[in-house]
């Protein structure tokens, strides 16, 4: 079973830097949503997030019947 958040190694290969805050900037211009653990300054990115980006889903197909004007 896989973990739910990504390990710092992942993240580092994502953002290519070892700072939490340039790791959350990178993260953020990437569209990845990400957090600051105030415990111990590390970065947290859900698994979700990179494995199945909201923005990336395929748009539903139309269901019922079309209008004249919209048949081709």
């Amino acid at each position: 079973m896989e973990d739910l958040t990504l390990s710092s190694d992942e993240i580092y290969a994502i953002t290519h830097y070892k700072l939490p805050k340039k790791q959350l900037a990178a993260l953020q211009a990437l569209g990845i949503p990400a957090q600051l653990r105030r415990i111990d300054n590390t970065v947290c990115v859900l698994r979700a997030y990179v494995k199945n980006p909201a923005g990336t889903q395929a748009p539903a197909a139309p269901t019922g019947p079309k209008r004249k004007s919209a048949r081709q």
